[in-house]
């Protein structure tokens, strides 16, 4: 039962297949464009009903709507297709090659011939393109596997032994040059849209042009004070963060000056053109070392060199020296503890702020200097070198 409902389900399939590829043969279509690109969509039947309403200035609802029946069935892609105004070409559109309006498809009836009676025929023929002229070893067409005789003008009948070939007079540097086929008038209703594009920016610019002529340099520098702001029309608004098209009138005093001028009749030059920040002492100082200008830190890279100079001095505090290896000098290691050296130093600060310790007497006084006992290792090393 279950091999019969598959090969009948099978039989189905192929039957619709079938019918759907007849379908498709016979309205000219191509089954492999998807639904979505071949469906016309819902509005674009309406927009097809005002253009043509438009274009015959009729009030007669059921031609217009014959007409989109004969479109839709002639043409399934209509709605893809843009339509051009007053017979020219679409220019702007080069998704489809177009025909120019000189060039004419004209066609001749030519006859095959057998093998036989192209041995015995005229030799001043072609046997690749048919063209009376040249032979077949000088023709410049592409080679064709059916070989042609001289056309036979006077015969119009059209049987299976015929093959039309491309008429014309011209000759084959005319036909491969790069402007065959073209004529200005192509070009004419293009040129002619341009022009009305360019008649509607400014008619729109003459509208909402800025009128800069109502305020003076003076005006606009007291604006800037007032940190008032200048719409595209030229009135005045308060700063709105939340307003965008609100925007800063940049103008500039005639007596502002480079920083950079007043190094020309100085013997050092103070601007640094690679960063270019004008050397001061509220921006950085000399390192006597290095002879380099270093810039003051600011910010994070402050706060890090306060830390930094913090843990160096924990660390004195604690006896760790530079010159001794020990293994508890990983624990004062600003790397390896950020967060450790973090919550001391904002300890010791809100200490600092506390009232002052009381200290004793007995801590002031003078006492014996205390130093680091030594162990028996390096008392008996000591003696092994100085006795």
């Amino acid at each position: 039962m279950n091999n019969n409902n598959r090969n009948n389900r099978n039989k189905n399939n192929n039957n619709r297949n079938k019918r759907q590829l007849q379908q498709a043969k016979n309205k000219n279509e191509n089954i492999h464009i998807p639904r979505y690109i071949r469906n016309q969509p819902w509005y674009y039947k309406d927009n097809a009903k005002g253009e043509e309403e438009e274009e015959e200035v009729t009030n007669d609802e059921k031609s217009t709507e014959e007409n989109a029946e004969k479109g839709e069935k002639g043409d399934y892609l209509l709605h893809h297709r843009q339509k051009t105004k007053g017979g020219a070409l679409d220019i702007d559109n080069n998704s489809e090659a177009k025909i120019g309006l000189g060039i004419k498809d004209e066609f001749k009836i030519v006859k095959l011939q057998d093998a036989s009676t192209r041995i015995s025929g005229s030799s001043n023929f072609c046997k690749n393109c048919g063209e009376v002229g040249h032979r077949e070893k000088d023709c410049m067409e592409k080679p064709r596997k059916a070989q042609k005789i001289v056309p036979d003008i006077s015969s119009n009948n059209t049987d299976k032994d015929t093959v039309l070939i491309r008429g014309t007079s011209d000759d084959w540097d005319s036909r491969k040059d790069r402007w065959y086929g073209y004529s200005g008038k192509e070009y004419n209703e293009l040129l002619r849209k341009w022009e009305q594009d360019k008649q509607n920016d400014m008619q729109d610019k003459a509208k909402f042009q800025n009128d800069e002529t109502l305020w003076d340099t003076d005006e606009e520098i007291e604006l800037m004070k007032l940190e008032l702001y200048k719409d595209s029309v030229g009135s005045l608004k308060k700063d709105d963060s939340k307003n965008s098209q609100l925007y800063k009138t940049s103008t500039r005093l005639r007596e502002d000056k480079a920083a950079y001028l007043n190094d020309l009749n100085s013997t050092e030059s103070n601007y640094d053109p690679k960063s270019r920040l004008y050397k001061s002492e509220t921006l950085g100082a000399v390192d006597e070392k290095s002879k380099m200008f270093r810039r003051h830190l600011t910010g994070e890279g402050l706060k890090l060199s306060e830390l930094n100079d913090f843990v160096r001095s924990h660390a004195k505090e604690m006896g760790v020296r530079d010159e001794v290896e020990d293994k508890e000098k990983i624990q004062h290691v600003l790397v390896a503890n950020p967060t450790k050296y973090e919550y001391l130093m904002k300890k010791t600060k809100q200490e600092g702020l506390k009232e002052p310790k009381v200290v004793s007497i007995s801590e002031l006084e003078a006492k014996k200097v205390e130093g680091t006992k030594q162990s028996e290792e390096q008392r008996k090393h000591l003696r092994d070198l100085y006795g």
